[in-house]
């Protein structure tokens, strides 16, 4: 499964944004992203008559100037004060924020450095495959609640009542402190589980007036489970996920 997202990079010199800064994303952020995010994630089968393995593989390009092509975002890079952040079509990344950052932006949280993972492997905080995550769909963990705004400048909440400050204890996913959409570290099974309730719509068969889903001749009928690979010293073990296609958001 090629999950696929791209952008054009400028510097964004009112804020101190640099040349240098630009060829650093470009060359360099988009790998390390790459290689944080295509870890070993399987969709395997759950049930059904074909013996399927999916493997999900994240594509982020930085497109050259040169080049033509529609693009998902423009994003702008400033010096290291200033936050990244990723909206529908724009976006701002900090100039160090492509490269693994030990104890996170400002290195305020070396402690976190040294959890182990539940493939006892230990993270350094990524901060732009975090806002790739935004780009492909995901939710901060911290943030508890979500407000859009028409165009007419009112508001409504689509998520579960705010709390404040953004990082209280007792939110869903608090404890989870190496969580990529929290701290920036590691991705989580939650955060491609959207990609499985994907997979079921486009597989669906034929119903009353409804067609049959795209996929549905190659899959047929396939129900799958989303699967990583654990390890604790020299224990391994395996993660199997699986929801009713009605938890589409976790």
């Amino acid at each position: 499964m090629f999950i696929y997202w791209s952008c054009r990079i400028e510097k964004d010199a009112t804020n101190g944004g640099t040349d240098n800064d630009v060829k650093n994303h470009r060359e360099k952020g988009m790998t390390n992203a790459m290689e944080r995010l295509n870890k070993d994630y399987i969709y395997e089968k759950s049930s059904g008559s074909e013996d399927i393995l999916i493997r999900p593989f994240h594509f982020m390009e930085a497109k050259s100037d040169q080049n033509g092509g529609v693009h998902k975002h423009h994003v702008k890079i400033t010096d290291n004060n200033n936050g990244s952040w990723n909206a529908p079509a724009e976006a701002s990344y900090r100039s160090a924020c492509y490269q693994p950052e030990p104890g996170g932006w400002g290195g305020g949280q070396p402690e976190l450095d040294l959890i182990k993972d539940t493939d006892d492997k230990t993270y350094i905080p990524l901060a732009n495959h975090h806002e790739m995550g935004h780009a492909t769909g995901c939710f901060d963990d911290y943030l508890y609640a979500l407000k859009i705004a028409n165009d007419s400048g009112n508001q409504r909440s689509v998520f579960v009542p705010r709390f404040s400050p953004q990082h209280i204890d007792g939110g869903p996913y608090s404890c989870d402190e190496i969580a990529r959409m929290k701290s920036n570290r590691s991705s989580r099974l939650r955060n491609y589980w959207k990609y499985v309730c994907w997979l079921h719509d486009m597989g669906k068969p034929a119903q009353g007036a409804n067609p049959k889903g795209p996929l549905n001749d190659l899959l047929k009928g396939t129900r799958f489970k989303l699967t990583y690979p654990g390890k604790k010293g020299s224990s391994k073990f395996k993660h199997e996920f699986e929801m009713s296609d009605t938890y589409k958001n976790i």
